[in-house]
């Protein structure tokens, strides 16, 4: 995907574009957006995590699958203390009680891990 969320970035910039946002947590294509264009580019996990860092001490991000997570660490770093993930199938994100319930489990766990800002 990183070939293709380029070539768009850089026809918005060339359009007149004062900024892009890669809207996906998981950042796909934004370091190389970075480098290749000239505007500022951001992707929704970077101030996310700003701003939860600014609200508490101990940061924990409920990702989807326990793949984001790892994705999610390497991108990261220290930023955030723990990961937890909801690991249901995505299909499964169309029944709101379900997902209420997962989301629920996964932010207590979160919690009882010392977690005062959730993601």
């Amino acid at each position: 995907s990183t070939p293709y969320i380029v070539e768009l970035a850089e026809k918005l910039e060339r359009e007149g574009s004062s900024g892009v946002i890669v809207y996906c947590f998981q950042q796909p294509g934004a370091a190389a957006c970075k480098e290749a264009l000239g505007i500022p580019v951001v992707s929704l996990s970077e101030p996310a995590i700003a701003m939860a860092s600014l609200m508490g001490h101990c940061v924990g991000v409920v990702s989807p699958m326990d793949s984001s997570s790892v994705a999610f660490a390497k991108r990261l770093g220290n930023k955030v203390d723990h990961y937890c993930a909801l690991n249901i199938p995505i299909l499964d994100y169309n029944n709101p009680e379900l997902l209420k319930a997962a989301l629920e489990d996964r932010i207590q766990k979160l919690l009882d891990k010392g977690c005062d800002v959730i993601v």
